[in-house]
């Protein structure tokens, strides 16, 4: 048997990746040994089924909590001659007995405390969420902006359509002229604008993660006391009351951005409830009620943030963005010369780029791949990204026997990303319903990127979706979970070169004409302005 080492990773923000395998490693994070937890077969046989070369522990700066010690506490039982601790700068290493001990002690002393910081967090949060706040209305001129950034997936990493969206913010805010105060953890990628002033994360919480992001708010509100600025942005993270606190404290408006409940998110997309999730809806509730302006997606969310008690003169419907003149050089070239730059087989080409999420209708994929390739054995498909459902993805696409016509890059950086989009000569934006009924609330960045880069575009006729994709003009448009109708608007595309032509210069006029970020911002300010005329 191959030996492995066992890695347990306990640093802030790293984020479950299901499409990278090291055959070397078998990593873990807290969470995962606490869901075993629950079967302790399962967690004995994960530990002592098999001898490991060495048992890695990799720490951050901050602090380890109650949770982390308890989990390194189960790893000290796995059987391994060598233990490391990972650290900033050292690595600590350690026998089998003197691990054990070692992290006994650690356990004793940190969890009570975990138990008592919990509990008192959660006390401070219900006082905080029992009371709405009245802020200041926004200046007669709008000079700058101080934006609060933290990485999201409860102060873990953010990534995707959230860390474009995040990017396209900031920057549009600077091309209006405006100031940009940017407090946070680490510069967010792909800014270029303005300068960060690191505040760093001095505490995490595991038994209630959300809490995390709640401690970080007081961080926040401290690093922005006495800035002269003329509004705060924040974008709703469950836990965070930084974006009121701050514009209260300032006397200035608060721009909050909600892009959908993470309570309800978590339950209905992530598998789970939050825990004392009753606490952190209070507070998302809260937060919508005292922002000046709350800029939703859609207006399916509209309708939603109005249910929990948002005036709807202070909501703006704004969908989301896309930087259209850094994809210029992408749109220079035909798809057929990325493909030969980037080294994928000289063929009819369709792409997929998400964060495999059920509601992205990945489920969709193997049967639309298989379809496609009745009508056209020599098409090839992209799948980029990666998330909860890429191996289940990855599993269906070769029992259907696709496997040979698809690359599956897993995750890649943004820039290579966007490269392999411009390889395509079809992109699909397949989405699904919600599982529970209520209204789907996106606004799927992919589709704002295709119709960008000039894509033919096949996407699901849902909400906003089918309002931005007007059907034969600048897209082509499928019944929702449907497999065979998407499959059909591919062929078709793919047989139908000047077609694909027409459809991707309409889809680029629109986001040219609509969808830039300078555009976004434009018309939140705009909206900001509105309120403050009515509120005087």
């Amino acid at each position: 048997m191959r030996r492995m080492r066992l890695v347990l990773d306990l640093r802030l923000g790293t984020v479950h990746r299901d499409d990278v395998a090291d055959e070397d490693e078998r990593r873990l994070r807290p969470q995962d040994l606490a869901a075993r937890v629950r079967r302790p077969s399962g967690l004995l046989g994960e530990l002592r089924g098999r001898p490991y070369e060495a048992v890695a522990i990799v720490c951050d700066d901050i602090p380890v909590n109650g949770v982390q010690a308890g989990a390194m506490l189960m790893v000290a039982f796995a059987r391994a001659p060598r233990f490391e601790v990972i650290k900033p700068g050292r690595t600590e290493r350690y026998g089998r007995l003197g691990f054990l001990i070692r992290a006994l002690g650690r356990a004793f002393v940190t969890f009570p405390l975990e138990l008592a910081r919990t509990g008192a967090a959660l006390a401070r949060v219900a006082r905080i969420a029992s009371r709405d706040a009245t802020l200041a209305p926004a200046p007669a001129e709008l000079r700058s902006a101080l934006y609060l950034y933290r990485p999201l997936s409860t102060m873990g990493s953010s990534t995707g359509g959230a860390a474009v969206h995040t990017a396209g913010v900031i920057e549009g805010l600077a091309q209006h002229g405006l100031g940009v105060d940017l407090l946070g953890p680490q510069m967010p990628a792909g800014v270029e604008c303005c300068e960060l002033t690191p505040v760093p994360v001095r505490r995490r919480y595991h038994l209630v993660q959300w809490l995390t992001a709640s401690e970080y708010s007081h961080e926040l509100v401290h690093a922005a006391s006495k800035r002269d600025v003329s509004f705060a942005y924040e974008r709703s993270v469950a836990g965070s009351y930084a974006g009121v606190a701050v514009a209260k404290t300032l006397g200035i408006p608060l721009v909050l951005e909600f892009n959908g409940s993470d309570v309800w998110i978590a339950e209905h997309w992530g598998g789970r409830r939050l825990a004392c999730s009753k606490l952190a809806a209070a507070l998302e509730r809260r937060n919508l009620r005292s922002a000046s302006l709350v800029v939703v997606l859609s207006e399916a969310l509209k309708e939603d943030v109005i249910a929990r008690g948002v005036s709807p003169e202070r909501v703006l419907v704004n969908p989301v963005g896309v930087d259209v003149a850094q994809l210029a050089p992408l749109r220079a070239r035909e798809p057929a010369a990325w493909r030969r730059e980037l080294g994928l087989e000289e063929a009819p080409t369709v792409a997929f780029i998400g964060t495999f999420g059920p509601w992205h209708g990945v489920g969709m994929l193997a049967e639309m791949i298989e379809r496609t390739a009745a009508a056209h054995p020599d098409a090839r498909w992209l799948l980029i990204g990666g998330g909860p459902l890429h191996s289940e993805v990855v599993r269906e696409v070769e029992r259907h026997g696709d496997d040979r016509r698809v690359t599956v890059t897993g995750v890649v950086p943004r820039d290579q990303a966007v490269r392999l989009l411009a390889a395509a000569d079809v992109c699909v934006s397949p989405h699904i319903a919600n599982p529970d009924g209520t209204r789907f609330f996106g606004s799927p960045t992919k589709l704002f990127e295709y119709m960008a880069l000039g894509k033919a575009i096949v996407a699901s006729d849902l909400e906003q979706i089918g309002e931005v994709i007007d059907h034969g003009r600048n897209g082509l448009l499928h019944r929702p979970d449907d497999a065979e109708a998407a499959a059909e608007a591919v062929s078709l595309l793919l047989a139908d070169a000047p077609l694909r032509a027409r459809l991707g210069d309409a889809a680029l006029e629109d986001a040219l004409d609509r969808f830039s970020w300078r555009a976004h911002v434009r018309r939140t300010l705009d909206a900001l302005v509105r309120i403050r005329g009515r509120s005087g």
